[in-house]
């Protein structure tokens, strides 16, 4: 709630009552530990350091946002800390820019393989693939439960009949 608020108050130009309420958030998010959240909460007080040119500061916050991210191995967010503070190198310091590039670079590697990693097949999924794969070829199929149950009915029905008309 606290993030939306100062959502509300950064495009409304109201730059002190948004940092007041991303602040608020962040400490709240500290005390639930909900380290993806904490981290975003620090990506947003960066911003708006960044959108009001206040760029020592924004570098400062998004460089303990970055800790907090690499500290829960958190890519997707180191990613973003690293592209937020090309942006401010690119405006403010632009010499101090290639080392940042090059973490970039390797974050993004790392988002790449754990990508890979989650589509990847390991040996247990491809023997039992392999073995579905040639039950099937094979000709086995499923008992046919239906032709048991009619032929059971069938029989209950027929016992029924007979005690009845007995």
């Amino acid at each position: 709630a606290y993030t939306n608020i100062g959502i509300v108050h950064a495009l409304n130009e109201d730059y002190e009552k948004s940092l007041d309420a991303f602040e608020t958030g962040l400490l709240y998010r500290k005390k639930v530990k909900n380290n993806r959240l904490t981290s975003d909460s620090y990506l947003n007080i960066a911003n708006l350091y960044q959108l009001e040119k206040k760029y020592d500061l924004a570098m400062n916050i998004a460089n303990q946002g970055l800790e907090v991210a690499k500290k829960f191995k958190l890519l997707e967010n180191q990613l973003e800390f690293l592209e937020l503070k090309k942006e401010i190198l690119s405006e403010h310091d632009i010499e101090q820019l290639p080392p940042v590039l090059t973490e970039i670079k390797k974050i993004k590697e790392k988002i790449n393989v754990e990508k890979a990693q989650e589509y990847e097949f390991n040996e247990d999924m491809t023997a039992e693939l392999k073995n579905s794969i040639s039950l099937a070829q094979s000709g086995f199929r499923k008992p046919h439960y239906e032709t048991i149950f009619i032929t059971g009915g069938l029989i209950i029905l027929a016992l029924f009949g007979f005690v009845i008309y007995n």
